[in-house]
């Protein structure tokens, strides 16, 4: 299970404001970060990394999940597949990680355009079309209900 927490901005400080505990239904290791959530119309999209330790060299693919955009913050749907992995005949040497790691993500009319670090040897930016992502996400459950901390 994975906590989705929402942070208060006071000050110079994130504190944690709401939390969710949910099992995401990806198929490619571990959720991890990535880029910045961005905000379209009632949900944020948040693109993340997908960390996998089954492979040798590990490999690091690009997944999205979605977020309410108002309190409690909850996650509604994910990509349960990477949306893009590394092409492993570029590999620039051998025991480099297949690496796609999301850097930032901002919405362009209907595309999606994503800058992110490729075999952690150089930065690369695509452009997925939403209806890509759209057709990819599908909806997250819950262990319980979302909480106010």
């Amino acid at each position: 299970r994975l906590r989705h927490r929402a942070c208060r901005i006071v000050g110079d400080h994130a504190l944690p404001a709401y939390q969710e505990s949910w099992s995401p239904c990806w198929f490619a290791g571990m959720v991890r970060g990535g880029a910045s959530a961005v905000r379209v119309n009632g949900e944020y999209y948040a693109f993340f990394h997908g960390a996998s330790e089954e492979t040798r060299p590990r490999s690091y693919s690009l997944g999205c999940y979605t977020f309410d955009a108002d309190p409690p913050f909850r996650p509604r749907r994910l990509t349960k597949f990477p949306l893009l992995v590394a092409d492993p005949r570029e590999q620039p040497r051998s025991g480099v990680p297949y690496c796609v790691y999301p850097c930032g993500a901002v919405l362009e009319g209907s595309d999606w355009r994503i800058s992110y670090g490729y075999f952690d040897h150089e930065v690369r930016v695509t452009d997925l079309p939403c209806r890509f992502v759209e057709e990819r996400l599908f909806p997250v459950h819950y262990h319980r209900r979302a909480s106010e901390l």
